[in-house]
């Protein structure tokens, strides 16, 4: 390759290509790899990218070189024109210096190889001349000579604020609270001398070794305004304190002035003293008897003699008189008058140890006076003494007094006390307060309200003379007795026989509403009916409804019109004026008639002569051909046969005719009746009537308008508050008005066009209300609910296996009228399903109420209002209620509250308490989705919480399965709180599984505990599980490893704990710490001890996270430790203070994963954990359930952020807390499957997959790796 032109093509070399010769490029070259020029070739560039190039040549570079990666020059260079478009490093790494483009903005490091600022220099820096506009300096500076600064000044601290300024136009050094002014500090932790002010306070704060000296010959301490002197030192003077303005205290040259009232009170408990010419007051040295308790606190001591320029007083304040002596007694000393002999006459007399008088001046006596006083029923001193208002007479009055006092003289004189007065009870609450049982054996009279707070029994007459009230059922239990109430002459108004009912009232009885009498009524007297009402049938109005017969034994008197419908048969009638029948009379003998006789129907079946005029007003009604010269028809005229008027037909009354052909028209002013065998034919006319009614069969082959209604075979129009949708249909005998849709015998329909008095049975026969529908529902019946909006009267209960459905969930609403009441109580197998419980205004609040819940003990308020709870019915088998497709928007209130205490069931096995559910959305602000609690279960899918305070939670061993759901907003994501109620007791057995007697048990590998006297609450043998957990109630004097003082408690009562967490405290300082050096946590007793008090304790550990501020910004939990005692209390010490933070623990227990076969009380138990120490036969135990969450595939979105739907969305700032997502505690587990709103996937709390990161992390996670790779590191080294 000697002479080589390539020309052309481009040219591939694909192995090494070695140039002897030079080499000439017209054009471009382009080095994909690496050019290699031998050390004393000439490489001469116009235009060069390369990636590498290595040796050592003399390179000429003309125009733009552009290196796509590291250049190593070995040689010096000389540039004309240099640009380093990224990074310029000088030194090994950039240790001299670092210029780096990429940073934003580009910085400039010297002695700084990954530069903060503009111009960042790392060490100490001479500068000559320096006009800088502003500098910032992060390290130390030296300014040789003269600095000269423009403008203000700023120091910062290591969080980047300012702490100190200097004010250039002020031309004042300005220290922010906080930062401190420090002198003699030697550039270690010397802190002589301090001056700073923390936001409260200012202080001057000396450490050094040496005084505080303020070099002054005149010091003033004077308030923030100047005007007002506090204190005053004057060289070579005095010292002056002031009070507002006013000298109170002044140093002189022989001691103090006090300028006012000298008051030393005492503090902080403690007896103030004042010692003159003794250093030490009350020195028991020297007052050998001191007892401030007994004989008062000594004040003043007094070393040396006491000059007094007048009067002393007593210890009840008085000065005495001329002459007198001072005498001590229990209280102190007193002025006399008599002096201290032992000859002396006449004796003193104290009163709980003090003289009388007790005001005045003390006197002696020699007579004593005993009188019996009135004590009035007050007071419990029972004998006082006084002394004569005139002193020297001598005699003092001894008064006695009974507690009890009296009215009037005598053996038998009345006794009353005038306070509570208790009997066995020194502490009366009442007026006669008796711990016990009381006994009257004669009549006891309360002229006032007697409450009885337990059962109560009366043996004999109870006497009430005021009004009697009882706020519940009243029941007399007593047989062949009888109930009475009598007036004051002991005669019976009101009687009751106990053992069969009958009631016997002397007086009158009134009874203002409906009243229902299920048996005979037997009236002795006269009985009045006073309503004046005419009756409208023989159904309804009037005084008396009867719906049988009547029968009258004597007369019966109708003083107005006697309505009878039906055949009516009279042995004999008298009729003693006139009398009127609207209808035939069929006489099937002779009718005698004497006198006037009007009949306006006569119907004679044979001959009837009549030998003058007849006169019908009324019907005439003839059978065979008549011929009538003349007709004259005032009133009905019934014609049986054809009528034919070959003329015109006047007719101005009321015509009925059987049949009647009709060529022309017909027009009818009045009514048109038809009989069953009669009709109208119009051949070629109209038909005009007011009211047409046919008794047969009518047909119209042309247009029939109806301008009012037409009434059906029962006399019905079809129209009426509770008909708006009725048709006419065939019903046999005829046609009748009936409503819409086909009747079921299962359903039961809700329209908002429905009245509740209707059967609910067809759709237009609806109920207006669900609470009426549920009213009538019967078991396997479904109510189902037309749109529209529904404000019902809750709760509603439901019976067993009854459904209510919506026709959809947007069309479907129910708003509840008592906003703080469940709305639908459910029992074994009813289903929900289609609804929209929607509050009736976001601000009213549903707190605490339910869409769906177990029936209480109080019952419901409309439906089926039989109080809970819940049971599993005849079947013996439980079947959840259902709850499927549904929202609900009620502010504050709860989606599903499953409480076990208001399921039970009577059969082991069906006592699950559980609800079933699919599809329910929570937009319930503030509320809880689910919640159960007490035992109770669920089986949830599709559970979506949307902004409430929890979106699901178990309490008190409650568990649900949760699948499919979603927790959005809101305050907390999925919370269980610890365990339920006891189910199942036992002990520790004292064999083992073999059978071997035992004492204790190893903890060695110690998962399995065999148990003995294993059963329920109904001492029942039952078989413990999984999803119960207990704790061993251990005798703690078994264990030498507890302390004495603990062993001395026996069994402990509750579960040994461990550490859960670490909450830092809210307002506190939690500044002033290192990121670097972080604090050291110790967890402790707050006695100081850091080991656990329980057996095998393990002790806790933390670490602190400091951020780059310098603020304590968390701890985390490194080991949780072990058995601490319930009575410890933890305290979490950061370097010696305990305020910082507070320790969360949490108690211990052990979960059962299986357990033997119980068919005798004895079971071996395994366990998830295992006991670290221990056990003892006979140790006892209580197995109890878990509150457990088991759920997969939930999804969380923004959770912590609040439950106000406007405030908790990203756009508004809102912030998720993690922690919140999911809670347990208290034992409670929550095993999860979640991912959050960032695509995180999480397994439990122990596994995060970050897809965001692409990382692992978690606890399980680390402890897993470390598992792996620690053998591996061992290995290696």
């Amino acid at each position: 390759m000697s002479n080589v032109t390539v020309t052309g093509n481009e040219a591939q070399f694909n192995e090494n290509a070695d140039f002897l010769k030079n080499v000439v490029i017209q054009g471009d070259i382009k080095i994909r790899g690496t050019l290699n020029v031998p050390p004393l070739a000439s490489l001469t560039i116009d235009d060069l990218t390369v990636k590498n190039v290595f040796g050592n040549p003399n390179t000429t570079f003309h125009n733009k070189v552009t290196f796509l990666d590291t250049v190593s020059f070995p040689n010096a260079l000389s540039f004309t024109d240099l640009e380093i478009r990224d990074r310029l490093a000088v030194g090994v790494g950039g240790t001299v210096l670092v210029a780096d483009s990429r940073l934003n903005p580009g910085k400039v490091g010297i002695g700084s190889e990954e530069p903060k600022e503009l111009l960042d220099v790392g060490g100490k820096a001479k500068i000559i001349d320096l006009d800088l506009r502003n500098l910032y300096v992060a390290g130390l500076s030296t300014f040789v000579g003269v600095s000269s600064f423009r403008d203000d000044v700023f120091f910062n601290g290591s969080s980047g604020i300012t702490s100190i300024r200097f004010d250039h136009d002020a031309n004042s050094l300005k220290f922010v609270t906080g930062a401190k002014a420090v002198f003699g500090a030697d550039g270690g932790n010397t802190k002589d001398l301090e001056i700073y002010h923390d936001g409260n306070h200012s202080y001057i704060q000396d450490s050094g070794a040496g005084d505080l000296v303020i070099l002054s010959n005149q010091v003033a301490i004077r308030n923030a305004a100047e005007t007002e002197d506090m204190a005053r030192f004057y060289e070579g003077d005095r010292v002056e304190l002031r009070y507002a303005n006013s000298l109170k205290f002044q140093t002189t040259g022989i001691g103090v002035s006090v300028l006012g009232d000298l008051i030393v009170p005492d503090v902080d408990g403690r007896v103030s003293r004042v010692g003159l010419g003794t250093t030490f007051p009350a020195n028991p040295d020297v007052i050998t008897e001191l007892n401030d308790a007994t004989q008062g606190p000594l004040r003043l001591d007094i070393a040396g003699s006491i000059a007094i320029g007048r009067n002393l007083y007593d210890s009840e304040g008085q000065h005495g008189e001329n002459g007198m002596f001072l005498r001590r007694n229990v209280y102190g000393v007193r002025w006399v008058a008599v002096e201290p002999s032992e000859d002396q006459m006449g004796i003193v007399i104290q009163d709980e140890g003090q003289e009388i008088p007790l005001a005045g001046l003390a006197q002696t006596f020699h007579t004593l006076n005993f009188v019996q006083g009135n004590s009035l029923g007050i007071g419990t001193d029972t004998l006082i003494p006084t002394a004569q208002s005139i002193p020297g007479t001598g005699i003092a009055t001894i008064t006695t007094f009974d507690l009890w006092g009296y009215v009037g003289s005598g053996n038998n004189a009345p006794i009353y006390r005038m306070s509570n007065v208790g009997i066995n009870n020194n502490n009366p609450t009442y007026t006669l307060d008796i711990t016990g049982t009381l006994h009257a054996t004669q009549a006891v009279t309360f002229d006032n309200t007697l409450t009885v707070g337990q059962h109560t029994e009366l043996n004999n007459t109870l006497n009430v003379d005021g009004a009697a009230t009882f706020q519940d059922n009243v029941t007399i239990n007593a047989d062949g007795k009888f109930f009475k109430i009598q007036n004051d002459s002991s005669q019976n108004k009101f009687t009751v026989d106990t053992n069969n009912g009958n009631t016997d009232i002397q007086g009158t009885l009134d009874v203002t509403n409906a009243t229902t009498l299920k048996d005979t009524l037997d009236v002795t007297g006269a009985a009045n009916f006073n309503l004046t009402d005419d009756a409208s049938s023989s159904t309804s109005g009037g005084s008396v409804t009867i719906d049988g017969g009547a029968a009258v034994a004597k007369k019966l008197y109708v003083g107005d019109d006697f309505d009878v419908d039906g055949d009516t048969t009279l042995d004999k009638l008298t009729v003693a004026e006139l009398a009127t029948f609207n209808d035939n009379i069929d006489a099937n003998k002779d009718l005698d008639v004497d006198g006037h006789t009007e009949l306006d129907d006569l119907n004679v079946t044979g001959i009837a002569t009549f030998q003058n005029d007849i006169d019908a007003n009324q019907n005439l009604d003839v059978d065979g051909d008549t011929t009538l010269d003349k007709l004259t028809v005032d009133e009905l005229a019934t014609f049986n046969g054809n009528i034919d008027a070959n003329q015109d037909l006047d007719v101005d009354g009321r015509t009925e005719l059987d049949t009647t052909n009709i060529s022309e028209s017909l027009n009818v002013v009045g009514f048109t009746t038809l009989a069953a065998n009669g009709g109208i034919t119009t051949t070629g006319g109209d038909l005009f009537t007011k009211q047409f009614e046919a008794s047969g069969v009518s047909t119209f082959k042309q247009t029939v308008d109806l301008d009012g209604p037409l009434k059906d075979i029962n006399d019905d129009i079809g129209v009426g508050v509770c008909k708006t949708d009725y048709r006419l249909a065939s019903v046999g005998t005829g046609v009748s008005w009936r409503p819409s849709g086909v009747q079921t015998k299962r359903t039961i329909w809700v329209t908002k066009n429905g009245c509740d008095t209707n059967s609910g049975l067809l759709e237009g026969d609806a109920k207006a209300t669900i609470g009426a529908a549920a009213a009538v529902a019967l078991p396997t019946d479904t109510i189902k609910i037309r749109p529209g909006i529904y404000t019902e009267n809750n709760p509603i209960g439901l019976r067993t296996d009854v459904t209510v459905t919506g026709e959809d969930i947007r069309l479907v609403i129910i708003q509840s009228q008592n906003p703080l009441q469940n709305v639908f109580h459910v029992r074994r197998g009813c289903l929900i399903e289609n609804l929209n419980f929607g509050g009736s205004n976001v601000g009213v609040g549903h707190d605490g109420a339910a869409c769906v819940a177990f029936p209480p003990s109080s019952g419901s308020t409309t439906g089926y209002t039989a109080p809970g709870p819940a049971t599993e019915g005849p079947s013996g088998r439980w079947r959840s209620p259902y709850i499927r497709n549904c929202t609900n928007f009620m502010t504050g209130s709860i989606g599903m509250k499953i409480d076990g205490n208001d399921a039970t069931a009577s059969t082991i096995g069906a006592d699950l308490k559980s609800m079933v559910c699919d599809s329910f959305t929570q937009y319930n602000e503030a509320g809880i989705g689910v919640s159960l609690t007490n035992n109770a279960y669920a089986q949830l899918v599709s559970i979506f919480t949307i902004n409430t305070d929890i979106g699901i939670y178990a309490d008190t061993g409650a568990q649900c399965d949760l699948t499919n759901s979603n927790s959005s907003f809101g305050n907390f994501g999925l919370v269980a709180v610890g365990l339920g109620s006891t189910e199942f007791t036992g002990i520790v057995s004292n064999t083992d599984p073999a059978g071997n007697i035992i004492v204790t048990t190893s903890p060695e590998q110690q998962d399995v505990v065999v148990a003995a006297g294993v059963t329920d609450l109904s001492n029942e043998f039952r078989r413990p599980f999984d999803g119960q957990a207990l704790y061993f109630k251990i005798d703690l004097s078994n264990y030498p490893d507890v302390p004495p003082a603990d062993q001395a408690t026996g069994r402990i009562t509750a579960p040994l704990q461990q550490l859960d967490s670490i909450k830092l405290n809210s307002g506190v300082d939690l500044t002033g710490f290192s990121a670097i050096d972080p604090p050291d946590v110790l967890i402790r007793d707050v006695d100081g001890t850091q080991e656990p008090k329980g057996p095998q304790g393990i002790i806790a550990e933390a670490t602190a996270t400091v951020s780059p501020a310098g603020v304590l910004t968390g701890i985390n939990v490194a080991a949780q430790g072990r058995n601490y005692l319930p009575t410890q209390s933890i305290v979490i010490d950061i370097e010696g203070d305990t305020s910082l933070a507070t320790a969360v623990m949490s108690p211990i227990y052990y979960t059962v994963e299986e357990s033997t076969e119980n068919t005798t009380g004895i079971t071996s138990i395994t366990f998830n954990e295992f006991i670290p120490y221990e056990l003892f036969a006979d140790d006892p135990f209580t197995l109890q359930r878990i509150s457990r969450i088991l759920t997969s595939s939930h999804s969380f979105e923004y959770v912590g952020t609040g439950t106000a739907i406007n405030k908790s969305v990203p756009l508004q700032g809102a912030i998720p807390i993690k922690a919140n997502e999911v809670v347990a505690k208290d034992g409670a587990q929550i095993p999860f499957t979640s991912t959050d709103q960032k695509g995180n996937f999480d397994i439990g709390e122990g596994l995060q997959i970050n897809q965001t990161t692409s990382t692992i992390s978690g606890r399980d996670f680390s402890r897993s790796l470390q598992a792996e790779v620690t053998p591996l590191i061992l290995a290696l080294r």
